[in-house]
């Protein structure tokens, strides 16, 4: 009977869990517009990513967001106090403390690209504060970075010098450069994040793409171009990101 009860238990649980997961993913589709707190889904957890889910506010349940799939985050680098994230493999964050407000990094926390490299953050309160004032934050934590057109020059960290696309951002080292970029992202071989399957991918002229608010985005495959386009399914989601 014991046995019976158990095993009855066991398939009330993983229903619970499979329809919480369901339930995740169809929010994730709509939920473009908080793009740090998506997750791809990573089985496991460890101790230090339960530390960085508590410091970030999230539900400590969500799995952890990861790059590249099959890459979990972990600390590399820095000092015991303030590490760096690796996100991906050989890929570590530029900062080793939060730009907004300077706290350790949180392995729960997906980082925005700049320039192709990961900046890190602590908790979800943080990403939208640094897209407001990306350069002074840069700035105050003395992160140099080479043009995103052309790598020999440093980018100039202002305003007029930026460029957004998809969920990631670009600085360079004139506004030529920045013109010249903008007329045609796809041409530069950038690396940018799918904004619905958070799959990273190398951008080329068949990449998939769609206008959505007057903006190109691009994705990683065919399949998530369509969603992010079929109303009442991707595209709302999109559009309130692409609002900010």
């Amino acid at each position: 009977m014991s046995s019976r009860n158990a095993s009855s238990r066991s398939r009330e649980s993983l229903a619970v869990r499979g329809g919480r997961a369901r339930g995740r993913a169809a929010r994730g589709i709509r939920a473009l517009a908080v793009p740090w707190v998506m997750a791809v889904a990573v089985s496991g957890h460890s101790t230090a990513a339960a530390e960085g889910a508590g410091e970030a506010g999230l539900d400590p349940g969500l799995p952890r967001p990861a790059g590249v799939a099959g890459f979990e985050p972990r600390y590399a680098g820095g000092t015991a106090e303030f590490p760096r994230i690796e996100f991906e493999a050989g890929l570590v964050s530029i900062n080793d403390r939060c730009p907004p407000c300077g706290r350790k990094l949180g392995l729960k926390m997906p980082p925005i690209h700049v320039n192709g490299r990961p900046v890190g953050f602590c908790c979800a309160p943080c990403p939208p504060q640094f897209r407001e004032s990306p350069e002074s934050q840069l700035e105050a934590l003395d992160i140099h970075l080479p043009c995103a057109v052309d790598p020999s020059t440093e980018a100039v960290l202002r305003p007029d010098h930026r460029s957004i696309v998809n969920d990631e951002i670009f600085f360079f080292s004139s506004t030529a450069l920045k013109a010249e970029f903008d007329a045609a992202p796809h041409r530069f071989g950038i690396v940018l994040t799918d904004p619905l399957s958070r799959e990273r991918f190398r951008v080329t002229d068949a990449s998939p793409r769609a206008t959505l608010d007057g903006r190109t985005v691009y994705f990683a495959s065919a399949e998530t171009a369509r969603r992010a386009e079929a109303p009442g399914e991707g595209q709302s989601g999109l559009s309130a990101d692409l609002d900010r």
